[in-house]
């Protein structure tokens, strides 16, 4: 259930124009220790999480999307805000972090960004 709850894919959606080219991280600094709760700055929505959703997300869970153009992803399951990541974050954890990753489906996200998605999840999302 939860899987299907995420179909979603990595390619920028209309609107987002550029989030294929956006930072992930405020600087380089914050993937030199993935997994730091005591990280300064923390990695947040604003510097991180942010750009990663635009980047891997909101391309199919966009409430600017509808139909065949949401990719299966089921309607409602719009991650264009902090509040509705935070609220799908246990989904979001287990489809992108989990033993058995499905999400974004055509992949994307290396180990680094991954981590930080983790870090932020684990630090600051909850």
């Amino acid at each position: 259930m939860i899987l299907a709850l995420l179909g979603a894919c990595f390619f920028t959606p209309e609107g987002a124009e550029g989030a294929e080219d956006a930072p992930l991280a405020a600087d380089d600094a914050a993937l030199e220790d993935p997994g730091d709760c005591e990280r300064d700055p923390p990695v947040s929505w604003d510097n991180y999480a942010h750009g990663f959703v635009t980047r891997y997300c909101t391309s199919c869970h966009s409430s600017q999307l509808a139909g065949a153009d949401r990719s299966g992803a089921p309607a409602g399951l719009d991650l264009d805000s902090e509040a509705a990541v935070r609220a799908y974050g246990g989904a979001i954890r287990a489809n992108t972090l989990g033993d058995d990753p499905s999400m974004p489906p055509g992949g994307g996200p290396d180990a680094a960004e991954l981590s930080l998605l983790d870090e932020w999840l684990t630090c600051s999302a909850s």
